[in-house]
């Protein structure tokens, strides 16, 4: 089944099509092919506001009931009127007359981690992570995200996101030959805190880099089989949390003493 390219596309088929801080939304055609005929809708009502993964209303078909759910928070500007008189034209044009609601996408970053996050999941791409944080700059948010797929595949979802957001930098690596370093904050309370902890922590390159409310916060720069090494270590009724985050470095293979020497 083929998906037009200009579209975004939710886990629980819903489309998106984004200009600005405004949204349609509908549902992919294989949806209403599973569904059946569409007999009814019941939407909510303009101006309601409708939260990230909530569901917005109903659609009834001949075969089933299925909820609808909306996939970026917003606030809905407007329900197609033509539904209310033509419910099949979710069948026979799902992606042109037969849309369904037209939002307000509030919440910028939430709005964009979900478009990215919908688009790399739509693709098939696995992402390793994605982090997003304000910049000194007004309303300009920085995102940086992982993502392991082909040097073809990575290109071409950098065009498309480039459409929604100015894409600043691409780095490719083959994993094969990388050495990726990670900053992780694993947190224990006091209690877990011993000599025999400490002895991991020299074990495992770590240190102790703040204390406060009771908990310490232990910190280890490496990969993220480094890192998961030394978690199972803490791994228990101490550990209160862990904080883990994107690569803060690539390293070759070749200098792999160097970044030994670094991260202890």
């Amino acid at each position: 089944m083929n998906y037009p390219e200009n579209l975004l596309y939710s886990a629980d088929h819903e489309w998106l099509k984004i200009e600005n801080d405004e949204a349609w939304i509908g549902i992919i055609a294989f949806a209403p092919a599973a569904l059946g005929d569409i007999v009814y809708l019941d939407i909510a009502l303009t101006g309601k506001s409708i939260g990230q993964n909530t569901v917005f209303g109903m659609i009834e078909a001949v075969k089933t009931v299925s909820d609808l759910f909306m996939p970026v928070s917003g606030v809905i500007l407007e329900v197609n009127p033509k539904l209310a008189v033509e419910p099949e034209l979710v069948n026979s044009d799902p992606y042109g007359e037969g849309w369904l609601v037209k939002i307000m996408v509030t919440g910028p970053i939430e709005r964009l981690i979900s478009i990215i996050t919908s688009m790399l999941n739509r693709k098939g791409i696995e992402m390793e992570s994605i982090h997003a944080a304000r910049t000194d700059i007004h309303d300009q948010v920085l995102i940086h995200i992982e993502v392991i797929a082909e040097p073809g595949e990575i290109k071409n979802v950098s065009a498309k996101i480039g459409n929604i957001i100015e894409v600043e930098q691409v780095e490719l690596c083959l994993t094969k030959n990388s050495w990726y370093q990670k900053v992780a904050l694993n947190t224990i309370d006091k209690i877990g805190y011993n000599s025999l902890v400490f002895q991991k922590l020299q074990k495992y390159g770590a240190t102790m880099v703040g204390y406060h409310n009771e908990q310490v916060i232990i910190e280890k720069i490496g990969r993220d089989e480094d890192l998961q090494l030394l978690y199972n270590e803490l791994e228990g009724p101490h550990l209160i949390s862990l904080m883990k985050s994107a690569a803060i470095s690539l390293k070759p293979l070749e200098d792999q003493s160097s970044v030994i020497s670094m991260a202890a």
